[in-house]
């Protein structure tokens, strides 16, 4: 029983350190999803590498088009605004 909330509390430990690394990268895809299918279409990026400004790209038949640029990550209400 003692080894066991020794584990736990060294996992508690990892954990609050985890909070305080902040990402170097981060792209994530940007989808709409068509009812009553639920079929996904993707419509953009949001892109941020350490030190530079979180990105919104949009998908145009040529390709990814920069929307949005902001030093805070943007909030679903922002990505929203850019596409509708």
């Amino acid at each position: 029983m003692r080894h066991t909330m020794r584990v736990k509390g060294a996992a508690v430990k990892r954990a609050r350190g985890a909070r305080q690394f902040e990402s170097a990268y981060s792209f994530r895809g940007l989808f709409k999803i068509s009812r009553p299918a639920l079929i996904p279409s993707e419509k953009g990026a949001l892109l941020h590498r350490f030190g530079q400004p979180w990105r919104v790209f949009g998908l145009t038949k040529l390709g990814y088009a920069l929307l949005l640029e902001q030093e805070k990550r943007p909030s679903r209400s922002d990505i929203g605004a850019v596409f509708f």
